[in-house]
């Protein structure tokens, strides 16, 4: 579907790097019950597998994905916009019988980003894995968050990716777009947040990951 929304009463939060999971819910009820599920889920399926019957492919071609980024570009220029997120989507077949949970267990092997989630609606299925946090709240009245703009990839030492770091942080391109979305974000915090209050104490940091090396504030 184009759209999917879904209240959740109660959700499992597990800790990367760690054997650590919390339920989360808004009554204990609600808590309660997702343990219940939890306890009855028994053992993961040791044959479970996951697997594709064809490649996957891009829905357009790249002569029509450059052609979309320069309609982009023009649409800036005129000052329509300020950013558009110009995507590919990727298909391919899947095979009979395939959990997705196997799939997801192969992302979160593979990549280090501290934030994902696995959502199960039906005949559709969302495995995401993202190093950026949008919105925390620690339920001391503090909320905070860490915005993402430029990435390079991982070199094969520290030397170079400290030299990779470098040369994103000076890269003005990068700069402009990072400073732009930061800036959005505290306008958007400023309109709840108590005047004045809304600070930014570490402005383009770059953060190591096992994938590409995104910089954020």
């Amino acid at each position: 579907p184009a759209f999917f929304g879904a209240a959740y009463p109660a959700v499992l939060v597990g800790i990367q790097g760690t054997s650590e999971a919390h339920i989360c819910g808004e009554t204990d009820e609600a808590v309660e019950r997702m343990a219940d599920l939890i306890e009855g889920g028994g053992e993961p399926d040791e044959n479970g597998f996951f697997a594709l019957t064809t490649p996957l492919q891009p829905d357009r071609d790249l002569d029509a994905y450059r052609k979309g980024v320069e309609r982009a570009l023009s649409y800036i220029a005129a000052g329509d916009i300020y950013q558009a997120n110009i995507a590919r989507r990727f298909e391919g077949g899947v095979a009979e019988g395939s959990d997705p949970l196997v799939l997801f267990e192969r992302l979160r092997g593979t990549s280090s980003a501290p934030f994902g989630a696995f959502l199960d609606m039906g005949r559709q299925h969302v495995l995401s894995a993202s190093p950026e946090c949008l919105l925390r709240w620690t339920g001391d009245g503090c909320v905070s968050s860490f915005p993402i703009k430029g990435t390079a990839g991982r070199m094969n030492d520290l030397d170079g990716d400290h030299q990779a770091t470098l040369a994103l942080s000076k890269d003005p391109k990068e700069r402009a777009e990072h400073i732009m979305i930061v800036d959005l974000v505290r306008n958007d915090l400023g309109r709840v947040a108590e005047f004045g209050s809304v600070v930014v104490p570490n402005p383009m940091i770059c953060l190591l990951y096992t994938s590409p090396s995104p910089r954020d504030s």
